[in-house]
């Protein structure tokens, strides 16, 4: 049946780009809705409307309104109805002033403030079904904020005919909630949960999405299959290999309108495979503004992240002297802990011709980042997906990662047989910061002669990274439970 008529898909997610971003969550729940309806599905999303959200720029409309029960309260929502720009996938954002629309996407620090956040979201969710004019077959609901709302879609009788696909964006953030708090804010559903939901004295909205959902899937093959091991499970094994056989991975995507070299309005200078020239004007015009050393022998390694030690900065910042020795320069753009910041500041300083740290972060930099860096690090202690090494891929910048997750899947080592270069970035396996020195240092050689770059780098711009793939799979999954 599903093959001869479209299928109908609410995907629900904490965040959505461009309306609210903090991460990669952001850039699938933008781009994947857009390349599943022009493959012929029909898509919505729903998400809360936050305060930071501008309703004049995204043309928001008010639909209804109505009331649920939560903390003792009747809470009064609004549904607003707009669409994801350029594209016909609607959006249903939910307002509610004393919950998901009294500031930033997340409060400070992981605490009692975010759980009662997106449970107020998963329940308004649950509730407002019936309103929307959109009756769908599959509910895609993604990461911890959303594990809540998979128990209440299974518990309710009213959507047995409708499955949920659950997408784990990140094992490690679960959204756990100690049982007391949770009973007390939870208090007029809390007979819901049974014990097999309350394990530890807990309540964990992932380990829910974990357990009710039709089928699970992560953000790569090599983190679904790196999830079912004792040291990335995150204390959930037990969980994720009893659903082992409902589980998959399924890479993420690229937004190929925006992260374009040769359309990109937020470089210096547009350029593409067929004429790379613009790429060295965007490296002197970078190197200017960071008033960083403009020789043109100097290797260019950008580093775009969160500065903590998952994502292997800590190493980074070890081996910054060695690298100055090594003739080359590196600019670091990002926030995280503030130990590692002070570390790359304090750098900066001591070598104020290599070293450029840029503790903030804004997309032009960082679109100026790719298109002008020789290197790209992504040294992750362990990674779900990441995207940034797609991306540099996508701006002739050469990616150097960890075998771990996304990044296995994404980048093939360097490799030189008979004059032939195969692969499209430089792979270490160890966890410490001198196999991050020793894969660096190989492909600085590489880099060294020109001809074996130049096809490295023509590696790299040929890769296709597109949605387009990604939304086949998804595809593949919705009919799989949808004809069991």
């Amino acid at each position: 049946m599903q093959d001869k008529r479209k299928i109908n898909v609410l995907m629900a997610a904490a965040e959505c780009s461009p309306f609210a971003k903090v991460g990669g969550l952001a850039d699938v729940v933008g781009s994947l809705p857009k390349a599943l309806q022009n493959k012929g599905c029909v898509v919505k999303i729903i998400m809360p409307f936050y305060k930071t959200i501008d309703s004049k720029k995204y043309n928001t409309k008010l639909y209804k309104k109505y009331s649920i029960k939560f903390n003792g309260k009747n809470e009064i929502i609004e549904i607003h109805k707009t669409f994801l720009p350029g594209s016909k996938v609607g959006v249903f954002l939910l307002k509610n002033n004393s919950y998901i629309s009294n500031g930033n996407i997340y409060q400070k620090g992981f605490n009692d403030l975010n759980q009662k956040r997106f449970s107020f979201f998963s329940l308004a969710i649950s509730q407002v079904l019936p309103l929307l004019g959109f009756k769908a077959d599959i509910f895609h609901l993604h990461d911890w904020h959303t594990g809540l709302l998979v128990k209440l879609l299974a518990s309710n009788k009213e959507y047995q005919n409708q499955k949920i696909v659950y997408t784990i964006h990140n094992l490690s953030v679960q959204g756990r909630w100690d049982i007391k708090r949770a009973k007390k804010i939870f208090r007029d559903y809390f007979d819901i949960f049974t014990k097999q939901d309350l394990k530890n004295s807990t309540l964990n909205f992932m380990r829910l999405g974990i357990i009710y959902s039709d089928i699970i899937n992560t953000v790569s093959p090599t983190y679904a299959k790196e999830i079912l091991t004792n040291k990335y499970s995150e204390g959930l094994k037990t969980e994720l290999t009893k659903r082992k056989k409902d589980l998959f991975g399924i890479l993420n995507g690229l937004d190929y309108s925006f992260f374009n070299p040769n359309t990109d309005k937020l470089i210096y200078k547009n350029f593409n495979i067929k004429n790379i020239s613009g790429k060295a004007i965007n490296k002197q015009k970078l190197l200017r503004l960071l008033k960083l050393a403009t020789s043109k022998d100097k290797p260019l390694i950008g580093v775009i992240s969160r500065i903590y030690d998952q994502k292997g900065l800590d190493w980074v910042a070890s081996i910054i002297p060695k690298l100055v020795k090594k003739n080359a320069q590196i600019v670091i753009l990002g926030t995280g802990d503030k130990n590692l910041e002070k570390k790359f500041i304090n750098y900066a300083k001591q070598y104020p011709n290599n070293v450029s740290a840029l503790i903030k972060f804004d997309i032009e930099s960082a679109q100026k980042i790719y298109a002008a860096s020789d290197i790209f690090l992504i040294p992750s202690r362990f990674e779900p997906c990441g995207l940034t090494q797609m991306m540099s891929m996508c701006y002739g910048s050469v990616p150097i990662v960890r075998a771990t997750g996304g990044l296995k899947d994404t980048v093939i080592p360097y490799k030189k047989t008979n004059h032939k270069i195969t692969g499209n970035g430089f792979v270490f396996t160890k966890e410490n910061s001198q196999a991050l020195f020793i894969t660096i240092v190989k492909a600085l050689k590489v880099y060294d002669n020109k001809n074996d770059w130049k096809k490295l780098r023509y590696n790299c711009f040929k890769q296709d990274f597109s949605w387009n793939q990604s939304a086949k799979e998804y595809i593949k999954l919705y009919k799989k439970i949808l004809n069991t």
